[in-house]
């Protein structure tokens, strides 16, 4: 596979391929994402002109930076090297929203100085599309929303048996 940037001589890409960089490692204030648009958000007309602006070059079936393609509902929904990229129905938590919104260092996409930044409303756009279900085309099912975390039990009082 050919990467543009020679993925491990990229500072911006290397933490991606070489499998350093883990969402879970990092803290994500959701408070700093915009608000997800409050509309019915219509793939071709909202979500395609921005995905193919700002991620298309790198994320296509010619080149699948990180094994990840934003073309193809199937590709999104699977994510790539670094794991799942969207959440369906929970775009708060989605790894491409922190992405594009710069709230992880290292992981700012488009990378800095390879493209401009999302704006808010383009964010925001995203945002509701992935909780809507990240539907493609009119005929689409929503994709299932991705699992809750187990909601946490008061673990202060230890079970007894009667």
């Amino acid at each position: 596979m050919k990467y543009p940037c020679l993925w491990t001589a990229c500072a911006t890409c290397a933490p991606i391929a070489l499998g350093l960089l883990t969402l879970e490692a990092a803290e994500i204030d959701a408070a700093k994402l915009p608000p997800p648009a409050k509309k019915t958000v219509v793939y071709e007309k909202d979500i395609k002109p921005i995905l193919t602006k700002a991620c298309l070059d790198c994320h296509s079936e010619e080149a699948a930076m990180g094994d990840f393609r934003v073309d193809d509902r199937k590709a999104i929904l699977d994510g790539g090297a670094s794991g799942k990229a969207i959440l369906p129905g929970q775009s708060d938590k989605s790894p491409i929203i922190h992405y594009v919104a710069h709230l992880i260092k290292k992981m700012e996409m488009p990378p800095l100085r390879q493209g401009d930044p999302l704006k808010p409303d383009q964010i925001a756009l995203l945002r509701a599309w992935i909780d809507q279900g990240v539907k493609f085309k009119e005929t689409d099912e929503p994709a299932k929303p991705a699992p809750k975390p187990a909601a946490d039990t008061d673990k202060s009082t230890p079970k007894t048996k009667p």
